[in-house]
């Protein structure tokens, strides 16, 4: 049985890994949770509607990331019942908030108060047990699973983020059509600091900028994205946002791309737009932190620029956008290093060592 959020990217991955786990010979029962009313509610819902499964199945595997809150919830309550395999996308913070879930997510007062008071109070204890409890976890690099082992947790195993082929008969960086930033809106992304670079070097190029994605949820997020859509408003060249785009429009979006920017101040142990923009050999501009760290080898397959520094990531852009001889070289590097990094194979076998641990873990 695999439980999984229904939307976005870490969505996208598991339904892929169910299809995987199938073409390698395992009975899949495959488990979308919604993201709409309280996700505490939808994860004992699913668990309840699925107690004929959980006891017929030889693995729960359960997959969620920092923002996929009903999910985590499933797997809550799941571990106090039976062995399961948590697959965790994110690190330091597994998961945003759970104690949130506990009510509709809204912009009531309610909401804003359980976010911002009761969060912090319940929070470490909720994520406590999944750690402790599971009984195997899959990361997507060391670093991750250095930090779930020093929380208590058993079992726990690294493996490489998978990747599709990338976009048959895609064009060269040279003569992508657009700069694309995707992904979902949050502070963490530095999108803001993007927004500042690009009233400069928007100017220079006739390529628009390109977000795809939209905000996190709650109260902050929702002011957060509307300050960054007034702030592009002011520029020469405004931002072109296109909201919550399907996976396939996604694919579309990075096979065309002349430069794929990630400005994080933060990131995940392995990005998903990453992974992708380098499968589909972009020219990348991402900034100094470990996910970027242990995957780009800056000059080689990236331009690599330090977090937050508006000057930098608006050379690294002007530079790309310039010079397409360079665009088409890093996207070769990244596209030959993806092929023989990203891989569905390795991944699909490190969650099988994973489910060999639960099945032995008392």
């Amino acid at each position: 049985m695999l439980v999984r959020p229904a939307t976005g990217g870490v969505a996208a991955v598991a339904a892929r890994t169910a299809k995987e786990l199938a073409a390698h010979g395992w009975t899949v029962t495959d488990i979308p949770l919604p993201s709409g009313g309280a996700p505490a509610r939808v994860g004992l819902r699913a668990l309840r509607s699925l107690r004929n499964e959980l006891d017929r199945a030889e693995i729960v595997h359960v997959e969620f990331g920092c923002l996929d809150l009903a999910p985590f919830w499933f797997a809550e309550l799941a571990v106090a019942l039976r062995r399961v395999v948590v697959v965790a996308h994110d690190s330091p913070s597994p998961i945003k908030a759970p104690a949130t879930g506990l009510i509709v997510t809204g912009t009531r007062w309610r909401d804003v108060s359980a976010h911002r008071v009761l969060a912090p109070v319940l929070d470490r204890a909720l994520v406590s047990v999944v750690q402790r409890r599971a009984a195997a976890v899959v990361v997507l690099d060391d670093a991750a699973r250095e930090r779930w082992q020093r929380a208590g947790a058993r079992n726990v195993v690294a493996v490489e983020h998978p990747a599709d082929p990338p976009t048959p008969g895609s064009t060269p960086p040279s003569e992508g059509g657009h700069v694309l930033a995707a992904g979902y809106i949050g502070p963490a992304k530095g999108l803001d600091v993007l927004i500042d670079a690009w009233q400069e070097v928007g100017a220079t190029t006739e390529l628009p900028l390109v977000v795809a994605g939209t905000h996190t949820g709650g109260v902050d997020g929702v002011a957060y994205e509307r300050a960054l859509h007034e702030r592009g408003r002011g520029l020469t060249r405004p931002p072109r946002w296109l909201g919550f785009v399907s996976e396939a429009e996604l694919g579309r979006l990075f096979a065309g791309a002349a430069v794929v920017v990630l400005p994080y101040r933060r990131s995940a142990p392995a990005s998903g737009a990453l992974v992708r923009a380098m499968v589909e050999g972009r020219a990348v501009v991402a900034t100094q932190l470990p996910g970027a760290f242990a995957r780009l080898r800056s000059e080689v397959d990236a331009l690599l620029v330090p977090a937050g520094d508006v000057a930098a990531l608006g050379g690294a852009l002007a530079r790309l956008l310039h010079d397409p001889c360079l665009r088409d070289r890093l996207g070769r590097e990244a596209a030959d290093h993806a092929a023989a990094r990203f891989r569905w194979p390795g991944y699909i076998e490190g969650l099988e060592r994973a489910y060999r641990l639960a099945g032995a873990a008392r």
